[in-house]
């Protein structure tokens, strides 16, 4: 889900596809191993917008609903497992 509202917002407020975001990213070494180190792979769709909803999970109240940030990081895990599944 938050996934999903992050993708949609850096496009509308970069005005580009998360891809070319990736390879902006991609050129910066520094930034490429924080990613490394975060998400054992560099800046992708992925792992950028992993990031992005671990961030905007920091910003739910405490109390927000317990609930919903597990399904949040249960969704977030699955995607990412998904992506490195080359099936």
């Amino acid at each position: 889900m938050l996934q999903s509202q992050a993708e949609a917002s850096t496009r509308l407020a970069m005005g580009q596809e998360i891809s070319v975001g990736a390879r902006k990213l991609s050129a910066d070494t520094a930034m490429v191993a924080q990613f490394r180190e975060a998400f054992e792979n560099g800046p992708d769709r992925t792992t950028i917008l992993d990031a992005i909803a671990a961030f905007e999970q920091t910003l739910l109240p405490p109390r927000a609903g317990t609930s919903h940030q597990k399904s949040c990081r249960a969704e977030m895990l699955a995607r990412r497992e998904a992506a490195l599944d080359p099936a």
